[in-house]
């Protein structure tokens, strides 16, 4: 195995924890990347990386953390999808907008880089401030600034014993009073 392509999953991470990257504080990618687990599995050939146990990942103001995060990427050494599953998975990150986290939990968070979509499946939330969406899947598609929620389908339902197929949740905070009145 050749010595560089060791590094390349972790410099991947990089790019991957940045799942809503037009938002991010501009000094995340600045930052180094720390990771955590028991266990880590690079395999070149199969173009998987695995992380096991108690997995957290940084990177400034992103925090990732759950049981097993796997990241396949492609022969350009360009992240594919990204899957970080837990009990719940967690995902953190402070957004230079509104300065407030966004932070996402699911049994699975699955990000696609190339079209920078975050995913959240099975006990969902994803919370700004006092902005709340819960259900079964919430999809987020960064490039087109789109979220979708939903509950969970006869099929999952049957799957997943004990999921209760509740509809969705959305709390939303009244706009904030304009001061100079």
């Amino acid at each position: 195995m050749k010595s560089g392509r060791i590094a390349k999953p972790l410099i991947l991470l990089g790019g991957i924890i940045m799942a809503t990257d037009g938002y991010a504080l501009p000094t995340d990618r600045e930052q180094p990347i720390e990771l955590e687990a028991d266990f880590g599995e690079i395999d070149d050939q199969a173009q998987v990386t695995t992380y096991k146990g108690n997995v957290v990942a940084t990177q400034g103001s992103i925090r990732l953390t759950g049981d097993t995060l796997t990241i396949h990427y492609n022969d350009r050494g360009k992240a594919e999808k990204v899957l970080l599953q837990g009990k719940p998975a967690t995902y953190r990150q402070l957004l230079d907008v509104e300065e407030e986290y966004t932070e996402g939990e699911a049994l699975t968070i699955e990000y696609h880089a190339q079209q920078e979509v975050l995913i959240l499946i099975e006990k969902a939330k994803l919370t700004q401030g006092a902005k709340l969406f819960k259900g079964h899947r919430i999809d987020y598609d960064a490039q087109r600034n789109l979220l979708k929620a939903r509950k969970a389908t006869p099929e999952e339902l049957a799957r997943e014993p004990g999921s209760q197929g509740e509809r969705i949740k959305v709390i939303l905070p009244p706009a904030k009073k304009d001061k100079a009145r």
